[in-house]
């Protein structure tokens, strides 16, 4: 952030309503008399000097204001009006990632990233093997898939709703297959690919940080317990037996969608095995977009079936990973959770 102005000012308070809202507050730097500082919620305006506001950013380190000073001088009109047209269209918020992605020098960053990418990933593993999903004993191996439903796109926007409160209904296995099959075609392909392979491009894989899992309560001839889900075979792990409505209930802070749906399908991420490829924290964000786009997939496959949903990331960490036979060391987290009737 740089910060505009040549004379100490008076704090100047620009008129505004009251507002009784936490506000996050933007600086502009491209005006050219003062520092203009603006509260988003509330809509008032000061406009201050530069040791004001040097003092108010930098906790009280008025010695840094020549600094400052200095560097805001020598920035041309040009990034200037930048600057401005990127407020105007509502980019603020992304200044900060961008100027920092500027700054980092990364090891891919030429026309040779390929082979730089190959040749990182080999130090890696030199130093520690690449992490792989657990190895699982099916304890539970679901029928043929049924038939894919003929929908239209169209049709699948039009019925696509979710529910608080989803209707106490059965699904058969066949069911439960098909709609883990087609929501995890893409992962289940990621997976049967041999290791070597894997590892030389870890870079384009997809969800290979995700473990996903399914709590039966109403599914034909599979009995209830929570499930690990092995890919690429689709058969289920047994992770916790019995009944399990009421502590799914209470691990996503009551919500009645286990209480009366037929299974709920949760993703879970292992930060170790996405932190082996991507280490950076952009790269963390990724996470939660992939989940979406898991969950997406499941919620459309069960939507072509007619299926109503309830759908929500809120969890009690602790009490999820623990039914899940998870560590809750920070290791793992929830991130979706899906749940069927």
């Amino acid at each position: 952030m740089t910060i505009s102005s040549t004379t100490p000012t008076p704090v100047t308070p620009v008129p505004a309503a009251a507002s009784h809202f936490a506000e996050s507050v933007v600086i502009d730097p491209s005006s050219a008399d003062g520092v203009v500082v603006r509260g988003d919620l509330s809509g008032r305006a000061w406009r201050i000097g530069r040791d004001a506001a040097v003092a108010a950013v930098l906790g009280q380190v008025a010695e840094l204001s020549d600094a400052v000073t200095a560097a805001e001088e020598s920035v041309p009109d040009d990034t200037r009006a930048t600057w401005r047209r990127w407020n105007e269209r509502g980019w603020r918020w992304s200044a900060p990632s961008f100027l920092a992605s500027r700054r980092v020098r990364f090891v891919d960053r030429q026309s040779d990233f390929r082979e730089a990418q190959a040749a990182e990933i080999e130090q890696y593993a030199e130093v520690a093997p690449m992490p792989l999903e657990p190895v699982d004993t099916v304890t539970h191996t679901l029928p043929a898939a049924d038939a894919e439903p003929d929908v239209s796109v169209g049709a699948m926007l039009r019925r696509r709703h979710s529910v608080p409160n989803p209707p106490a209904r059965r699904v058969s296995a066949a069911e439960l297959r098909g709609i883990l099959g087609g929501a995890l075609a893409r992962v289940a392909a990621e997976r049967a690919r041999p290791e070597s392979e894997r590892r030389a491009k870890p870079l384009t894989s997809f969800a290979t940080a995700f473990d996903f899992y399914v709590t039966c309560y109403a599914v034909d001839d599979v009995p209830d317990g929570t499930y690990r889900v092995t890919l690429p075979d689709l058969g289920l792990a047994l992770v916790a037996g019995g009944d399990r409505r009421a502590a799914m209930a209470r691990s996503m802070i009551g919500q009645s969608g286990p209480l009366r749906g037929a299974f709920t399908f949760t993703v879970v991420a292992d930060f170790g095995r996405q932190q082996w490829r991507y280490r950076h924290e952009r790269a963390m964000s990724l996470l939660w977009m992939d989940a979406a786009r898991v969950a997406s997939e499941v919620i459309w496959q069960a939507t072509a079936r007619s299926k109503e949903m309830q759908i929500s990331p809120a969890v009690l960490d602790v009490p999820m990973l623990e039914g899940l036979g998870l560590p809750t060391d920070g290791s793992h987290q929830c991130l979706y959770n899906v749940t069927v009737s």
